[in-house]
């Protein structure tokens, strides 16, 4: 892929030898990891620390998910250069509680971007988290050219969301940017409708229907695509997708991660005891939590009493769900637990012998994560984020 026009930033890591020997890294450092500082030439000749701007709309070291993400990338990238992050103002609260304990992560700051008093009635409004999201990628940019001028960046990072159709504006400065890892490019798969709910099957095939165009034929999209000087994708569809819609070659690395693994492994199986199967996530149409029900009947029918179900999250198809598990005859053996802390989620996987991952549109699946994380195996569907993280070593990926 050629590079991003108008790259005025000379972003190339200083051999070792050419720092300086008082640089605690050059120092101390017996050799190249990855973490090790990145140093670039100044406009004065002399080694310094590179200087990255990271834009993480989400950014919480207490949630999950997109907060996650945009808190821990930021600290590892911190690890290498003195990072700059653009957040929105929503969890800082959240962060200064952490920062309260634990201190300030070296080498980071983080430039809140505050909410206007009226803006938060858009997200009353029919797509108007979206509005907002793009209202504050707007605000992003002119927050972004004013510290640019006080004090050039090397290198500008959109780490989130994810989504493909919200790249931002920060690929208008003129220094190489990054994009992502790049998600939701994937549509549900249509052979699968019949066994979802109707009203959920004609809105993911409106939403596919627009998902190609937008990715395709999106000025923003296009215009990302082509002065990004590195686009990640979150999955392996995604790069296939970014190639077809732009002929775009995209690296893929997952848009998620841990911290840590369980710290005790999962509780065995004695052979007398029922399977316990865990499902977690949104009860929507695309994470198929009927099909899960569909085949428990089967089971229910075969070799009765044989397992237990906890079900984790909520949404619209709860009551739908409890209706196909009393027809199924195995309501008594569901647990339903709804939206629970994520530390107690994180006991229910160790309590399990498998994680049952139904979904059909997901750019990954932090689920899956949490699930090999504690030593459960899973049962997927060799599709999309699942395909390219599920292993014959850690689970079952069935095909479609």
């Amino acid at each position: 892929m050629p590079p991003a026009p108008n790259m005025k930033s000379s972003f190339t890591m200083e051999p070792e030898a050419d720092r300086e020997a008082e640089s605690p890294s050059a120092a101390d450092a017996p050799s190249r990891f990855r973490n090790e500082p990145i140093w670039v030439r100044g406009d004065d000749g002399r080694p310094r620390l590179a200087r990255l701007l990271l834009s993480a709309y989400a950014c919480s070291p207490a949630r999950g998910s997109e907060h996650a993400v945009g808190w821990n990338r930021a600290l590892q990238a911190a690890r290498r250069c003195e990072t700059t992050v653009l957040c929105d103002d929503h969890s800082r609260d959240e962060v200064e509680t952490f920062v309260a304990r634990h201190g300030w992560p070296e080498r980071m700051r983080i430039v809140w971007l505050s909410r206007l008093a009226w803006e938060p009635k858009l997200f009353r409004l029919p797509a108007g988290y979206y509005w907002y999201l793009r209202r504050w990628q707007r605000r992003a940019l002119s927050v972004a050219r004013q510290l640019h001028v006080e004090q050039p960046f090397d290198l500008v990072h959109h780490a989130n969301y994810c989504g493909f159709r919200e790249p931002g504006h920060l690929w208008r400065l003129d220094i190489p940017f990054v994009w992502g890892p790049v998600g939701g490019t994937q549509s549900f798969p249509r052979s699968f409708a019949r066994f979802v709910d109707r009203r959920g099957a004609i809105r993911e095939a409106i939403r596919g229907v627009v998902n190609s165009a937008q990715l395709r034929y999106s000025p923003r999209v296009r215009q990302a695509s082509r002065r990004a000087a590195t686009v990640l994708a979150a999955n392996s569809t995604g790069q296939r997708d970014l190639w077809n819609a732009h002929r775009l070659r995209a690296d893929w690395q997952l848009e998620t991660g841990l911290s840590q693994l369980a710290e005790c492994p999962p509780t065995p199986r004695r052979s007398d005891e029922p399977l316990r199967v865990l499902w977690s996530g949104n009860l929507e149409t695309w994470k198929a939590p009927q099909i899960l029900f569909a085949a428990l009947a089967r089971v229910q029918r075969r070799v009765p009493n044989s397992f237990r179900l906890t079900m984790l999250g909520q949404g619209r198809l709860r009551e739908d769900l409890e209706r196909l598990a009393e027809r199924g005859g195995f309501a008594q053996h569901v647990q339903w637990l709804g939206q629970i802390p994520y530390a107690e989620a994180l006991g229910k996987y160790r309590e399990s012998h498998v994680l049952a991952f139904t979904s059909l549109r997901d750019t990954s699946g932090n689920v899956v994560l949490e699930a090999m994380a504690a030593g459960v195996p899973i049962v997927c569907f060799d599709l999309h984020g699942a395909r390219d993280m599920v292993t014959d070593d850690c689970g079952v990926k069935i095909s479609i």
